[in-house]
């Protein structure tokens, strides 16, 4: 039977959390804006189980959630300063990051390990972000079933009671604007570009940027 703790005493029961992850199982907890389903994302079985349990379609990739950005630069082949420098200013947050894996990583976040970038951040929950610390990295995606938008409360999680063992509830959520993503070029000139504005707008990522391009721009 799964177990629901309320989100005021989720880092009091962080050990169980751990174990569960660490024996290749999911639990769902509150991010912002939306419920969502997470996984050792290290642990193949545990990240493809979420793909079931979302009905996803074959390719689609998890995001990945880290608890400090220097785990970035051990998981990400092309890391610089200028990626660094959007992290530290913007995490934890809605700024999703798309970077390269490192090539020694032995993951398959849903892709076949076919993607040659993949997308990253740290959350603004607590929660997660100590259990990525303890963990390290994490898959995670929406706890809604696909194409049925943002699970706001628990009744909106598409698994049924005995498919996860830790309900981590935060109450119904209030909306919150999608994240600003920014892209670490694959192929072309090379350098970041922003292929989604979202929480994070083009003005504030130029302060730090000012070369920032966006995709498609003109």
């Amino acid at each position: 039977m799964a177990q629901v703790i309320p989100q005021s005493a989720a880092l009091e029961n962080l050990a169980q959390l751990e174990n569960e992850l660490r024996k290749g199982g999911v639990v769902v907890l509150p991010i912002e804006g939306s419920y969502i389903y997470v996984a050792d994302a290290f642990n193949v079985s545990a990240v493809e189980k979420i793909h079931i349990l979302r009905g996803d379609e074959s390719g689609t990739a998890c995001a990945v959630a880290i608890g400090k950005i220097e785990t970035l630069s051990g998981i990400s082949s092309n890391f610089n300063t200028e990626i660094e420098l959007l992290a530290k200013n913007f995490w934890p947050g809605l700024l999703t990051l798309m970077v390269q894996p490192n090539p020694a990583l032995t993951w398959d976040l849903g892709d076949n390990g076919e993607l040659g970038e993949f997308a990253v951040r740290i959350p603004g929950s607590k929660v997660l972000q100590e259990l990525a610390k303890n963990i390290g990295p994490l898959a995670f995606a929406s706890a809604a079933h696909l194409n049925r938008g943002a699970a706001k409360d628990l009744g909106d999680v598409s698994a049924i009671n005995n498919e996860v063992a830790f309900y981590i509830d935060g109450g119904k959520l209030e909306s919150a604007p999608p994240t600003t993503v920014v892209r670490a070029k694959i192929i072309g000139k090379p350098g970041l570009e922003v292929t989604r504005l979202g929480a994070i707008s083009l003005d504030k990522l130029r302060e730090l940027l000012p070369g920032l391009s966006v995709a498609n721009e003109g």
